[in-house]
C-alpha cells in the first residue's frame, strides 16, 4: 500500500515524489507539473490524459489508467477521495 502525507496543503507521496497542492475553500487540487498522479511520468516521456476532479486538473498516463478503472483505492494517499470509489463494475 502507497502512503501518503498530508503537508502544510500539499500531498507527498511516499512511493513516487508527486507534489499536490490542495485547496480545500476553493475545493480544487492542482498538480504543479503535468506528470502521471502515479508514476511521476512527465508528458515529455509520455502521453498523458487529463482528468477534470474537484474543479482542478490531473494527469494519468495510459498505462496506469486501468488502475483508475478497475482498482482506484489503490490511488489512495494521491487522489483524494479514492478509497471511497468503487471499481468499474464489469458484467460482460
Amino acid at each position: 500500500m502507497y502512503r501518503s502525507n498530508y503537508l502544510a496543503g500539499k500531498f507527498v507521496s511516499k512511493k513516487y515524489p508527486i507534489v499536490f497542492s490542495f485547496h480545500p475553500k476553493k475545493n480544487t487540487m492542482t498538480q504543479q507539473n503535468k506528470t502521471c498522479l502515479v508514476c511521476n511520468q512527465s508528458q515529455q516521456q509520455i502521453p498523458l490524459i487529463n482528468l477534470a476532479y474537484q474543479n482542478g486538473d490531473l494527469w494519468i498516463c495510459p498505462q496506469h489508467l486501468p488502475v483508475l478503472i478497475h482498482n482506484p483505492q489503490m490511488l489512495t494517499g494521491k487522489l483524494p477521495g479514492a478509497e471511497g470509489m468503487k471499481p468499474a463494475d464489469h458484467n460482460d
